[in-house]
């Protein structure tokens, strides 16, 4: 939250968008090494079977609205963080190219995570689970097995930490970008402030699970 919060006050383009051409370059590099080495793996194969071959029995009103959700959720849309770097624009910028390079780029790395994870756990004999367990306390285990298996479980850790990280500063910016501008407060003031507050929150939500 600290380097969420010393990203924010230094604005959009002195702060995310230079934080961003470290992090993401990082985070992409990290994550063609993970998958390189999944495709080595004994799972590989089922790993993709898993990914992409359909089975539309399942394909329900209630599936197509979770997708739906889960679509809105990693594009940050229900959230206003697309909305807010939007306004960010140049007026000669392409709406419409911008939006079409992030939602390709998002389905890009989504597949290869998918591929990378999903081949780590067949590789094992483990069935895919969906949520918190999966990453938390399933692949931990897993790469306890793996050779070289420190190496592939700070890869893999690092990876989640520079997705954090990144969202954590693009959430963080959508009420920071309000009390700038509407209510003209500095943005030093209205980062730490909102900062603050969700730190505050996120601990309580954080001791709810105990």
């Amino acid at each position: 939250m600290a380097t969420s919060i010393r990203v924010g006050i230094g604005g959009v383009s002195r702060g995310t968008e230079r934080a961003s051409r470290i992090l993401m370059p990082a985070f992409a590099l990290l994550l063609l090494i993970l998958f390189g080495y999944s495709l080595t793996m004994p799972g590989i194969g089922e790993s993709l079977r898993f990914m992409f071959s359909p089975d539309f029995s399942k394909l329900t009103a209630a599936s197509v609205l979770e997708a739906m959700g889960h679509s809105f959720f990693t594009l940050s849309l229900g959230m206003g963080v697309m909305i807010v770097y939007g306004s960010y624009l140049r007026k000669q910028d392409s709406i419409f190219q911008s939006g079409l390079i992030v939602v390709l780029a998002d389905t890009a790395i989504a597949l290869v995570a998918g591929v990378t994870i999903f081949s780590i756990v067949f590789s094992a004999g483990q069935e895919p689970a969906a949520g918190p367990g999966l990453v938390f306390v399933t692949l931990p285990g897993l790469f306890a097995n793996l050779p070289f298996s420190i190496l592939w479980a700070i890869i893999f850790f690092l990876l989640l930490a520079f997705a954090a990280l990144t969202s954590g500063i693009s959430i963080l910016e959508v009420p920071v970008s309000f009390f700038v501008e509407r209510l003209q407060l500095p943005r030093g003031a209205a980062t730490l402030a909102v900062g603050g507050l969700i730190f505050l929150i996120g601990i309580a939500c954080a001791l709810s699970f105990g």
